[in-house]
């Protein structure tokens, strides 16, 4: 069971400063309170035409935290901008009311389901998900909700939230060159410095694998071919080749384990990390594998890219098909990877 409070952090880096309490209090008394705080992802214009990966919370000031309640009480009774959030005393069995004089200062009464209405990104959010039959995010969470005067959500509600939360925090509207695979034929647009919003085809600098972006701008005079420099692009459309498929794969198996990493520590992934995960499961969206042996490998890396993103629909698809290839991988070293990655 989780219980919804109020955190009103005292200073920036909030979502930092809780995990730190929580983590602390956890180490002092022995006791493994856990705390659910989403965030999502946002890319932030700045002076001198770059852009800023920024992190903001979802809910605004409420989050969830789950352990013993005598526990999160005293937690929450030490300060640091955390209350309880309580059901409204008309909304409780007249057995289970109490009168407002003696309603702890720790905790604030609210008069309905507390309301996120207020952000378009969440509206949006809440759109997609099954959870919700209201706007607000938190709504049908708490509708779950027990009688008792404290707002709790059942681990099952906490899950599915979760999931939707990951996916929205790891959707990255734009990406550093250095954090992705690019491969000729992708068609990219630059997004922050001197050449925003010049788009064309990327190329390989002949010689090296990395360095300067290489893109042809064609316009009805001919096409013209710009060396620079991009903090920041979007990607258009990727190429269909396959050709480097097999390259492709295995120099996204080291970026996959760092990741899967972090997930099973229930860590939440860089930005870094994220961008490898989510243009590799795009790109092989539209690629075609020669070879059901090639294939086994590349579906078991999308079934837990797609699993670690929050993409519980295209990792299920991804399994499947997994399954199907497996029977024809013989090589020893290839089975132990796809244990290690689906057990």
């Amino acid at each position: 069971m989780w219980y919804l409070l109020n955190y009103i952090a005292p200073a920036l880096h909030r979502k930092e400063q809780l995990d730190a309490r929580i983590e602390a209090y956890n180490s002092l008394n022995g006791t493994d309170l856990r705390v659910f705080a989403p965030q999502i992802v946002e890319a932030k214009p700045q002076s001198g035409g770059t852009i800023r990966i920024v992190s903001r919370a979802i809910l605004f000031h409420y989050i969830f935290i789950s352990g013993p309640l005598e526990h999160i009480k005293r937690l929450a009774s030490t300060g640091g901008g955390l209350s309880f959030v309580l059901r409204h005393p008309d909304s409780l069995p007249s057995t289970e009311r109490i009168p407002s004089a003696t309603t702890p200062t720790v905790a604030q009464p609210v008069s309905a389901a507390p309301t996120t209405e207020k952000s378009p990104t969440v509206a949006k959010l809440v759109s997609t998900s099954p959870l919700s039959e209201r706007s607000p995010a938190v709504a049908k969470l708490v509708g779950a909700a027990s009688s008792a005067r404290y707002v709790t959500v059942s681990d099952a509600d906490i899950q599915a939230f979760s999931i939707i939360a990951r996916a929205y925090s790891n959707r990255l509207p734009y990406y550093n060159p250095a954090d992705i695979d690019l491969l000729d034929g992708d068609e990219v647009e630059v997004v922050s410095g001197p050449f925003t919003g010049l788009k064309g085809t990327f190329i390989t600098r002949r010689g090296t694998q990395n360095g300067n972006i290489v893109v042809a701008a064609t316009s009805q005079i001919g096409s013209i071919a710009y060396d620079i420099q991009a903090d920041t692009i979007r990607i258009i459309r990727f190429a269909k080749d396959s050709r480097r498929a097999y390259d492709q794969i295995d120099a996204f198996i080291p970026r996959l384990l760092d990741a899967l990493e972090a997930y099973r520590a229930d860590r939440p992934l860089t930005p870094a990390q994220a961008a490898s995960l989510h243009v590799f499961t795009r790109r092989f969206a539209v690629t075609e594998i020669p070879g059901a042996k090639l294939d086994a490998k590349l579906q078991a890396l999308l079934t837990v890219a797609h699993e670690i993103l929050g993409n519980p629909q295209e990792s299920a698809a991804a399994r499947a098909r997994y399954e199907k290839r497996l029977p024809y991988v013989t090589n020893p070293r290839t089975l132990r990877l796809l244990h290690e990655i689906i057990p």
